[in-house]
C-alpha cells in the first residue's frame, strides 16, 4: 500500500476503498501505521474539498470542541467511520499544533476532551500520547534524565545538575557547524561560566 501510494498518478479514493474502507484499523502493524499515516499527511489542511480551512478554524480557535470538530469533519465522505475520523483529527491536530494559524493550548484542550470523551480506548492513549508528544520539553517541563560518558569516560547524569542553569550541547569533533559552535560556546563561558554549567 505504501509503495503504491508513493507512485506517480496514484489516485488516493482508489487506494482508500482499497486499503482503509470498512476495514479495521491495525494500531498495533507499524507498516500499516506508516501508510496511514502518509496517506492522511496534511490531508485536512492541503485543499480538502469538504472541510475548509474556516471549519478547522471555528473548531479549534472560536469553540475549541472536540464534538464540533468531529461533526466538521464528518462533512468528508471518506471520513464516515466514526473511529477512522477521530484518528484523522488527532494526526491533524498534532500537525497543527506548532502552525500560527491555531492556538496551541486549544489543541491541547481538545486532545484532553478527546482523552476524556473518546468512545475508543486505543484513541484515549495515543491522544494522551500526543499531547505528551507535543509539551514534553515546553518551558517550564522537566528534562529527561540520562546518563552518559563524559570526555574522560566517566559517567554524567544529568540529574546529579538539579538545581543549577544547565546548558547542554552534543557536538561533534568532526563537522564545522560544530567546530563553529565550540567557538561561541568559549565566549558565552567566559562571560557566564560562574552562573551556567556548560556541559
Amino acid at each position: 500500500a505504501t509503495i503504491e501510494l508513493s507512485g506517480t498518478g496514484t489516485i488516493k479514493p482508489k487506494l482508500f476503498r482499497k486499503y482503509i474502507q470498512g476495514k479495521p484499523i491495525l494500531y498495533s502493524h507499524p507498516a500499516y501505521m506508516e501508510f496511514f499515516n502518509q496517506f492522511f499527511d496534511q490531508y485536512l489542511t492541503a485543499g480538502n474539498k469538504f472541510i475548509s480551512e474556516k471549519d478547522l478554524e471555528k473548531g479549534i480557535n472560536e469553540l475549541i470542541s472536540y464534538p464540533a470538530l468531529m461533526d466538521s469533519l464528518g462533512k468528508d465522505t471518506l471520513l464516515l467511520s466514526e473511529s477512522l475520523r477521530e484518528m484523522v483529527m488527532i494526526k491533524t491536530l498534532q500537525e497543527l499544533y506548532h502552525s500560527p494559524f491555531y492556538y496551541p493550548q486549544n489543541i491541547l484542550s481538545i486532545l484532553d476532551q478527546i482523552i476524556a470523551m473518546s468512545p475508543f480506548s486505543i484513541h484515549r492513549s495515543i491522544a494522551l500520547s500526543v499531547r505528551q508528544g507535543l509539551t514534553r520539553l515546553q518551558k517550564g517541563t522537566f528534562t529527561p534524565d540520562f546518563t552518559l560518558p563524559d570526555l574522560s569516560g566517566s559517567p554524567f547524569s544529568l540529574k546529579d545538575q538539579k538545581g543549577k542553569t544547565v546548558y547542554l550541547s552534543f557536538l561533534t569533533t568532526w563537522t564545522y557547524a560544530c567546530l563553529g559552535e565550540f567557538e561561541i560556546l568559549d565566549s558565552l563561558f567566559g562571560i557566564w561560566g560562574k552562573d551556567i554549567e556548560f556541559i
